[in-house]
């Protein structure tokens, strides 16, 4: 059986991204039947939008570029925030 992608955007890979033993595909070259999650940054919150679109019920995590908060209108369409605060980063690379 095949395992499904991680599905990332260009910079959430700079910030985030360190999977080990998972398959990665950027959003951009995705059609989205082979992905099990998407991580974007809250600079990119169009690819929200663009997964909805696909009717897939896609788990989207938000990664935390800066101190601002993150709206509950956005914290209700996604389905985690990652901050990536430095003292963070290593907790929330290993989920």
């Amino acid at each position: 059986m095949k395992t499904l992608k991680i599905a990332y955007s260009t910079m959430a890979k700079e910030l985030f991204i360190s999977l080990q033993g998972r398959e990665l595909v950027f959003i951009e070259q995705t059609d989205f039947t082979d992905v099990s999650a998407a991580v974007i940054t809250d600079k990119e919150l169009t690819y929200i939008d663009t997964i909805d679109r696909t009717g897939f019920p896609i788990p989207v995590f938000l990664v935390r570029t800066d101190d601002g908060l993150v709206t509950g209108d956005i914290k209700s369409k996604v389905y985690g925030v990652i901050d990536t605060r430095s003292d963070l980063k290593e907790y929330y690379s290993k989920q």
